[in-house]
């Protein structure tokens, strides 16, 4: 079992990679993009269109892309996605950092079932790529028995300066009744990309 579930493991990873492929952006220019958020400490962050791809279709797999532009170089990043719920605190799911040895990068984050479905399984894992490598983590699933949800594609900049990756609203309507959207059911899953203290 436990070199059938290493070796499913390790082809997932291989098809995650193929289905996030992130080809460099020759002369892209965040300054001219009406997209991109500047951040207090300098970080112009602009997030990017993912190509619809079959196999992430097929795999459950969520992406979203960005380019980020560095003041300087060796700068410490950190990296943060979050669940936020209205009339709770906000639960940090994942946060990593990096030290930039470049004075741009492309950041991709992924999400993925890992048994049935990004609606269903008590876990998710949580890939995140940046120049510097890679991550993976286990998380709580957002996503569980939520009854509508919609991406934004590409991540939309907050007030705070966090992108919203996707809201979702949870509760589904007894027999009969009409599902009821509002903003005591929806959550946000946001990320957000800053120097590290």
């Amino acid at each position: 079992m436990g070199l059938l579930t290493r070796g499913f493991s390790a082809l997932f990873a291989l098809l995650l990679l193929a289905a996030c492929a992130m080809p460099p952006l020759p002369g892209h220019n965040a300054a001219s993009d009406d997209r991109t958020f500047e951040s207090l400490d300098g970080l112009k962050i602009t997030p990017l269109d993912v190509q619809p791809d079959e196999i992430a279709e097929i795999l459950d797999i969520e992406r979203w892309k960005f380019y980020v532009v560095l003041p300087e170089p060796d700068l410490k990043i950190a990296y943060k996605l979050e669940l936020r719920q209205p009339g709770k605190a906000p639960v940090i799911l994942a946060k990593d950092e990096a030290t930039a040895d470049t004075t741009d990068e492309e950041v991709l984050v992924a999400l993925y079932s890992m048994d049935t479905s990004l609606s269903r399984d008590d876990e998710i894992k949580y890939y995140l790529k940046t120049a510097n490598g890679k991550s993976h983590f286990i998380i709580p699933n957002p996503f569980k028995d939520f009854a509508v949800g919609q991406e934004s594609r590409p991540a939309t900049v907050q007030p705070d300066g966090s992108f919203l990756l996707t809201r979702f609203f949870v509760g589904f309507p007894k027999s009969g009744e009409e599902m009821i959207y509002s903003d005591e059911n929806e959550n946000k899953l946001v990320f957000t990309i800053e120097r590290a203290d």
